[in-house]
């Protein structure tokens, strides 16, 4: 089992995945044996994944920090534009898409602001 926190110390991360992975043994009916305990940065973590060869794959929360959008409707509302990358997958908890997608979209999408009225 993998388990990720974020935390002030590399001890209470550890404590924290400690007792993430007891809880879920005990709900799974059986004791845990950590054979292996290994905390990283977040950097690490990242540059990891990009040396796997696996893809960083984003959902609407992370689009909208990309994007600098307020709300997940807007984002909803951006991926039915033609333009707008298409999802990699349908998760049940909702589509996820490439991120390599979606800066390249943020590099080419042209932000329409809203005008006020001067009444």
């Amino acid at each position: 089992m993998t388990a990720y926190t974020t935390a002030a110390s590399a001890r209470q991360a550890v404590s924290d995945c400690l007792e993430r992975v007891n809880v879920a043994a005990s709900k799974a009916g059986f004791q845990a044996i950590v054979v292996e305990i290994v905390a990283k940065t977040e950097e690490d973590r990242i540059a990891e994944l990009s040396a796997s060869g696996i893809p960083e794959v984003v959902g609407v929360s992370e689009i909208q920090g990309i994007l600098h959008i307020n709300t997940r409707q807007q984002v909803s509302q951006l991926a039915e534009r033609p333009d707008f990358p298409q999802p990699v997958a349908e998760l049940r908890a909702g589509r996820i898409w490439l991120r390599s997608d979606i800066d390249d979209f943020h590099r080419r999408w042209q932000r329409k602001t809203r005008r006020t009225s001067g009444k």
